[in-house]
């Protein structure tokens, strides 16, 4: 930061190896963005003071003055940097194929469109580097495609998990059941082989999907509509997409409100209490979903029409 720089180099030797684990290395680069956030916002913080033995005042004041000069300033998010931000706004800006979330075909993603621009991130927010252990690698980029497609269209976690048994079964090797064991080939008759693709699919589900990727699909959300207006993302917001699980209109709407994943899913496969209003052809739930008989349902009905009135009619 006192060279003027925001990137976070992971520590090497002079072979280039590296001298830190991948957790260490996250932890070092939060606390970096958090430090040169606070130093440039003058805010007398418990990472600040933790520095201070490191920093002058006056080291300080040109860090300050380098990065509020800039274009682009620290902000609260620490997942992503100075150097990442500048380039996802040149990429959103560029005049010749700028940046963009690909558009559905007939409702649905096409799994090569959401690989490319997944690999166009990379690129942009230097997975290599800051995520080469996940996201940086090709490999399982594409495998997280694959069920990141999944998950924005709707599918259950049993669908996912069957999808991905059906996998294994049609490539069955190799197949690593420990990191400490040589790959073995996978047994579709075997229940551990299984929970290992089950825990394999559930941790992409949630450290990647709902986590990592979620993330930056917000950050690139943010700074699109910041370039090209809030309304630019009305019909095609994939953050949306991955937060609620869903291209939906409708089961978003719900889930926006209060209502679970489940239950959203139930009302979308139960039209018979949803209705149009006449007048602005906005989505209204029918009052006669308090008593559908899914006692889960009716038990969020309650609670959400005392916080969300807005989303329910007075039709029976």
């Amino acid at each position: 930061m006192k060279s003027g720089k925001s990137e976070i180099p992971k520590r090497t030797n002079r072979n280039g190896e590296a001298l830190q684990s991948e957790e260490s290395y996250v932890m070092m680069r939060k606390f970096a963005l958090i430090l040169q956030r606070d130093i440039v916002n003058d805010r007398d913080s418990l990472v600040r003071r933790e520095f201070h033995e490191f920093l002058t005042p006056a080291d300080e004041e040109n860090i300050r003055a380098t990065f509020k000069d800039k274009t682009i300033v620290p902000d609260d998010d620490i997942n992503t940097s100075v150097d990442q931000t500048k380039r996802l706004i040149a990429a959103i800006k560029r005049q010749y194929n700028p940046l963009h979330y690909p558009d559905l075909v007939n409702g649905k993603f096409v799994y090569q469109d959401v690989l490319d621009f997944l690999d166009e991130l990379s690129m942009v927010f230097r997975w290599d580097i800051y995520e080469s252990s996940t996201l940086g690698k090709p490999t399982l980029r594409k495998w997280y495609a694959v069920i990141l497609c999944q998950w924005m269209e709707g599918g259950g976690l049993k669908f996912i998990m069957n999808r991905a048994l059906d996998y294994h079964r049609d490539n069955p090797y190799p197949f690593w059941v420990s990191r400490y064991k040589p790959p073995t080939t996978y047994n579709p008759r075997s229940l551990d082989h299984h929970n290992i693709v089950f825990a394999d699919t559930l941790e992409v589900i949630e450290n990647i999907v709902l986590f990592s990727i979620s993330n930056y699909f917000l950050r690139f959300s943010n700074e699109y509509r910041k370039i090209k207006g809030d309304a630019a993302l009305d019909r095609n917001n994939w953050y949306e997409y991955v937060e609620y699980g869903t291209t939906n209109p409708l089961t978003i709407l719900l889930q926006r409100n209060g209502f679970t994943r489940e239950s959203a899913r139930y009302v979308k496969e139960h039209p018979e209490y949803v209705e149009k209003d006449g007048s602005t052809g906005v989505l209204k739930l029918k009052a006669s979903l308090s008593s559908c008989g899914n006692k889960n349902v009716e038990n969020e009905v309650i609670y959400i029409r005392q916080n969300a009135p807005i989303i329910f009619s007075d039709t029976e």
